[in-house]
């Protein structure tokens, strides 16, 4: 696939693991692709009360700990268009979890999702092979074409976080190696 050629509206970027300083770039694109992809999905006044600032906050946290990587991809010029983070499952030690995966909603639908997802998919295989899950909010239908897309299956798990208001179900991808 390398010798594949890029389509012409393909995104320049590269991706690197995020970093403290990056918090408020990140919380930026995580404002605008909830408000974009959620109406409906969460209720309004959560979408309508998220704050750049106080992401950015929590974010900033995130990068600070260990247990979890975060990937960024950025334009030559620093802009940061999307982002995933991935570790160890919480609930199933030894597996891996994608926490996040958003993408500018300026950018969207132009394989940078995808991009984002191969790449935590890829680490993780190599630092726990096996399984890896998510969580998806249920209405959101994109999502769960995209992550079907990819290999997810729902296994059955549901959630809903108070802090969200949505239902949500947990996806789950065996790896390729292990079949």
């Amino acid at each position: 696939m390398t010798n594949a050629k890029a389509p012409p509206d393909a995104l320049q970027v590269s991706l690197r693991v995020g970093r403290p300083e990056d918090a408020a770039r990140l919380a930026k694109v995580f404002v605008a692709a909830w408000r974009s992809a959620y109406p409906g999905v969460v209720p309004d006044e959560i979408l309508g009360g998220l704050d750049e600032q106080q992401t950015a906050s929590w974010l900033g946290t995130l990068l600070s700990s260990s247990g979890s990587t975060t990937a960024l991809a950025e334009t030559d010029d620093g802009e940061v268009l999307g982002f995933s983070r991935y570790g160890e499952d919480p609930d199933n030690p030894g597996s891996g979890h994608i926490f996040s995966l958003y993408v500018a909603p300026s950018v969207s639908r132009r394989g940078l999702g995808r991009r984002l997802l191969a790449h935590a998919l890829d680490d993780l295989e190599r630092s726990r092979p096996g399984s890896v899950t998510l969580w998806v909010f249920e209405e959101n239908a994109a999502a769960r074409r995209f992550y079907s897309a990819c290999g997810f299956l729902p296994d059955g798990a549901r959630r809903t976080e108070p802090e969200y208001g949505a239902d949500e179900i947990r996806l789950h991808r065996v790896s390729e190696a292990t079949l």
